[in-house]
């Protein structure tokens, strides 16, 4: 059997950033629109990315259609940021090119199957991961994250936050040309390779963006998908969240900021269908989560209080350390992974104050 070896973040990030565009050198309207120069910060929540060599898409939805948004650009809209407000519009907009169809391909996630799959509608077909895909318009590719879709002298790479990406050997050369690159890389500036250019931001974001939530944490309600986790017919659609995330918003959603282990279970089962209808061990999770976390910690309860066992609470070293930053200003240059830290901030903002 073949053994899988992981891909470093580096190499994945140096195959995007030398993903091909289309030959005829005009830019896309999606290198334009989700250009990575306008990705502020790199709290990012989303169910996948995908990435082309200088742009990166978030999927904030269960669908997402790749093609042409002709009928926008004719109307002589330039600002294609205006695009989003239209539910007709193309999400991953590859024109100018006319060998891309309108409506070329779409990408959806099968709530039975639990995975992403590609479906093609364009005449000119696509690549997946070098090879042309001869499949008819209903007949689904099924995702795996590292896959590179190429339509029209587009590629990108499909990413997903819980599963390493793995480099297609079909693109491995472009590694090769890494490592003579920095093998000989001289030691003027020249035409050297610049590792720490800004394009390098998205190395943060190959296997961060599914720890680091944005804004729409404040309400797991109101994610850009209008995706509301706490109904029944979400049962199947696991919440973009970590652990450590919805243990802090548990917490933080009792005005004292202590809760027991029975009642974070109630809170988050309330809060998300899928742990609800699902049994499989996510309990014990969420208790290895806060023994071997350092930001939460056991106290005990009230004398006179009824009930068993410690409840838990952010820790006060973790909360004074974190309010030492918010004080001083440092908080906005803490590393990724610190989805704690991140709820408290937001928490901070709506409220003012920590419980």
């Amino acid at each position: 059997s073949t053994t899988v070896t992981e891909d470093s973040a580096d190499d994945v990030n140096f195959v995007i950033r030398h993903l091909s565009t289309p030959s005829d050198n005009l830019p896309t309207y999606v290198s334009k629109q989700y250009n990575n120069d306008s990705i502020m910060g790199n709290e990012i929540q989303a169910y996948a990315k995908i990435a082309g060599c200088n742009w990166t898409y978030y999927v904030k939805s269960l669908t997402i259609s790749i093609g042409r948004n002709t009928d926008f650009h004719a109307a002589g809209n330039t600002n294609n940021n205006s695009a989003t407000a239209s539910k007709d519009l193309i999400d991953i907009d590859l024109g100018p090119s006319k060998v891309v169809s309108r409506k070329h391909a779409t990408i959806e996630y099968n709530l039975n199957g639990r995975k992403w799959q590609l479906f093609i509608n364009g005449r000119n077909g696509l690549k997946v991961n070098g090879m042309r895909l001869n499949l008819s318009t209903n007949t689904p590719y099924d995702l795996s994250s590292g896959n590179i879709i190429d339509i029209g002298g587009t590629q990108m790479m499909f990413v997903l936050p819980d599963a390493p990406p793995v480099i297609p050997d079909y693109f491995r050369h472009l590694l090769s040309n890494k490592r003579l690159k920095m093998n000989t890389m001289p030691s003027s500036k020249g035409n050297s390779v610049d590792f720490n250019s800004k394009s390098d931001m998205v190395n943060t974001q190959v296997k961060a963006f599914q720890l680091q939530e944005g804004l729409s944490s404040l309400n797991p309600h109101s994610a850009s998908s209008e995706q509301d986790y706490s109904k029944d017919d979400a049962k199947d659609l696991k919440p973009p969240y970590s652990y450590a995330t919805m243990i802090t918003q548990a917490i933080l959603s009792n005005p004292q900021g202590i809760l027991s282990l029975a009642e974070i279970y109630n809170w988050i089962s309330s809060h998300f269908a899928y742990y609800r209808h699902t049994k499989q061990g996510w309990q014990n999770s969420i208790r290895h989560n806060l023994s071997l976390n350092k930001a939460f910690e056991k106290v005990p309860r009230k004398p006179n209080e009824p009930g068993k066992g410690m409840k838990w609470q952010i820790s006060e070293s973790y909360r004074n350390e974190f309010l030492k930053k918010w004080q001083d200003g440092s908080l906005n240059k803490v590393r990724r992974g610190t989805s704690v830290s991140r709820q408290l901030q937001l928490h901070l903002i709506k409220n003012n104050a920590l419980p």
